[in-house]
């Protein structure tokens, strides 16, 4: 199926929904009409009507350098905006998120989506995917049922690091046959690089060029096995002798978090980048795999790995920013930016409903010149910060470093409180599918080498 026919049929679907709910999908022509009704609302030149009200209280506009926008209701004036798209558009956007997240599932594209956009419904995400030729090339793969009896947990950055390899010899690209995949325990950030050979001496050389940039773990774990560690260990040690690591514990694998699994969806991903990009080339597509990879939402840690790691979330340019996509794909220059910029945030038309004594809203213009940057970066910085002190004074930069430890801290929280939630529930189900064992039973004991 063509991109040309799956868009036509899915804009069709969307139609054929929008006329038994019409709560969130709104075609282009009612887009523009809600539009020119608040506009004209708020000028105020007529008495304003209950359905005038109604929208007034649901939307508002937005001027983003010559092209208006409809938004969600904003509580406060320098809040993000959520634009509202049109049903004919929004095959486009949820197309952009789902090969930025790497051809991710629908938990991963409504996360990627609900960053810029306010009504693009889960439904929809599941009919794109389900029209998507790459996803249903995909295999099938069974969640983990095994036995978790202790779970690994990590609490914080560097505490241990997890390496494994991926066969790509069938996929041989000039001498690169594997990929090695690292993997920080606790923020779920990997790290992947190309290997001619599977040998510890160039697995650690690439080691330690990961450790000399992050930091070094004190455990060092492989699903290849403690003795592939242990080689690994010795030649990162033979140049870095300052250096102590201790392998892990040699566990089940349902235990490591399902590092097959893990592993097939990194591949999976691979393989999607490859037909979108119609190449062959995987030692640069692994590139943009890591980016796609670590920029998702991680439901085990409910963040991404990149949040978890710098507290901030991945930024692709000004793609990532508040700026809506058409008015983006016309900026050349930073004098383009700011002319876009400057409209962003105070052309806003004011559609706060006074009382109903007075019935009319003045639509008030606010040429106030705040920093862009709010439109370009997804956080908000709070006002004490930018009270009394030019952009380069030393306590506005300490406040701003102390606002991004504390948020980095608080991403890293979230991600161990994740980690646990998702633990427990791995013994849970342990506990319901197995009885306890009593004395005189047999059991079978898997050995691991």
């Amino acid at each position: 199926m063509s991109v040309t026919s799956a868009e036509e049929m899915f804009t069709r679907e969307l139609f054929k929904r929008y006329e038994v709910n019409k709560k969130y999908l709104i075609p282009k022509t009612q887009y523009y009409d809600i539009i020119d009704s608040i506009k004209s609302a708020a000028a105020g030149a007529n008495k304003k009507s209950r359905n005038d009200y109604y929208l007034m209280s649901r939307y508002d506009v937005l001027l983003c350098g010559d092209v208006w926008k409809l938004i969600k209701k904003r509580n406060i004036p320098d809040e993000t905006p959520l634009y509202f798209v049109t049903i004919e558009d929004t095959f486009d956007v949820i197309k952009r998120a789902h090969v930025s997240t790497g051809h991710g599932g629908r938990d991963r594209m409504l996360k990627e989506v609900q960053k810029k956009y306010a009504n693009v419904t889960t439904a929809a995400l599941e009919l794109f995917k389900s029209l998507c030729e790459e996803c249903q090339k995909k295999r099938k793969r069974p969640m983990t049922k095994g036995v978790v009896v202790r779970p690994i947990l990590s609490k914080d950055l560097t505490s241990r690091g997890q390496v494994d390899l991926i066969d790509m010899q069938a996929m041989a690209h000039r001498n690169f046959k594997w990929i090695m995949v690292y993997q920080d325990h606790f923020t779920k950030f990997c790290v992947l690089r190309p290997l001619t050979t599977k040998r510890a001496t160039e697995v650690a050389m690439h080691l330690l060029d990961i450790f000399l940039l992050f930091g070094a773990p004190a455990i060092l774990q492989s699903d290849n096995g403690s003795e592939f560690t242990s080689h690994v260990i010795t030649e990162l040690k033979a140049v870095w002798p300052d250096l102590t690591i201790v392998h892990g514990k040699p566990r089940h694998p349902q235990s490591q978090g399902s590092v097959e699994r893990a592993n097939g969806d990194l591949k999976d991903m691979l393989i999607a980048w490859l037909a979108d990009n119609n190449t062959q080339d995987w030692t640069a597509g692994i590139k943009f795999v890591q980016f796609q990879k670590n920029s998702a939402y991680h439901s085990g840690i409910k963040c991404s790995p990149y949040s978890a790691m710098f507290g901030c979330e991945a930024r692709v340019g000004l793609t990532s920013s508040s700026l809506p996509q058409e008015v983006i794909s016309r900026l050349e220059s930073e004098t383009d930016l700011l002319a876009a910029t400057e409209n962003v945030s105070p052309e806003t038309v004011n559609t706060t409903t006074t009382p109903a004594v007075n019935h009319t809203t003045t639509a008030t213009v606010n040429h106030t010149t705040t920093p862009a940057a709010a439109t370009v970066n997804h956080t908000t910085t709070p006002a004490a910060t930018t009270v009394n002190h030019t952009p380069d004074s030393p306590s506005l930069v300490k406040e701003s470093m102390s606002a991004h430890i504390a948020q980095i801290k608080r991403k890293r929280g979230l991600a161990y409180a994740g980690q646990m939630a998702q633990a427990e529930r791995m013994v849970k189900r342990s506990r319901l599918d197995l009885k306890a064992g009593e004395g005189g039973d047999n059991v079978a004991v898997p050995i691991y080498r």
